[in-house]
């Protein structure tokens, strides 16, 4: 376990870090451009408007690449996604105490934000909350399941396994009757005993693809549990 984490965790991070601006800025265009989801629809929350929160989300992504990513990063618990919200919110505290005529952002957008995009992951889940950090927390934990999603299904791409995955992508949120196997199984044209294998190799190969993608977002091994247990809890309440 330690060998594996070793490999994934952080490494984001520690490249947005780097001292060559090249290497920080790519790095810090990866998480932008993976969880700028979670900031947008924060920001939103916060009652922002459309185009504001566009604007803070760029801002605070200019902000890290201007500054670096502080070494003090672990006080944030060693999670990206607890550091990401502090900064967050204090962009938002600092919006109102320093009033500019510069657009935010301005000649610096790091990436086009798709608002509509955006806009919808607003109303996906925990539709009876409006707090702006459960909004965030929730929207984190889908875009990561999201990313993960789509690494297993460019996996199977790449072997020409596509309507493989079409008819099993379901199979790894739910459960399956015999029914269902034997179902796809005629569909597939292949055996119910080759659905089933198909269907615990696609759950072990999301598994493990889950805990990389958490794995780079938390600083330590012994944290990776625990921001795991936290995002099924955020998807499934």
């Amino acid at each position: 376990m330690a060998g594996e984490f070793g490999t994934t965790s952080w490494s984001t991070v520690a490249a947005a870090r780097d001292p060559d601006r090249a290497t920080a800025e790519k790095a810090l265009n990866r998480l932008c451009a993976r969880y700028w989801r979670p900031l947008y629809v924060y920001f939103r929350h916060r009652g922002h408007s459309q185009e504001d929160a566009a604007d803070l989300t760029q801002e605070l992504f200019t902000q890290l690449l201007e500054r670096g990513f502080p070494a003090q990063l672990s006080r944030s618990g060693g999670r990206l996604r607890s550091f990401l919200l502090a900064c967050a919110e204090n962009l938002t505290r600092d919006m109102w105490e320093k009033q500019t005529t510069k657009k935010r952002g301005a000649g610096s957008a790091i990436l086009p934000l798709d608002l509509l995009e955006g806009e919808a992951s607003m109303f996906e889940g925990v539709s009876a909350s409006s707090d702006p950090r459960e909004r965030f927390d929730r929207v984190w934990a889908e875009t990561l399941l999201a990313n993960v999603l789509k690494r297993v299904e460019h996996e199977l791409e790449a072997t020409g396994r596509q309507a493989l995955f079409q008819y099993l992508r379901d199979f790894l949120a739910t459960g399956t009757s015999e029914e269902e196997y034997e179902t796809v199984g005629v569909t597939l044209g292949i055996s119910e005993g080759a659905v089933r294998v198909a269907v615990h190799r696609l759950r072990r190969r999301f598994g493990k693809l889950l805990r990389e993608e958490v794995g780079e977002t938390v600083e330590c091994p012994e944290d990776l549990d625990a921001e795991l247990h936290y995002l099924v809890e955020m998807v499934t309440k």
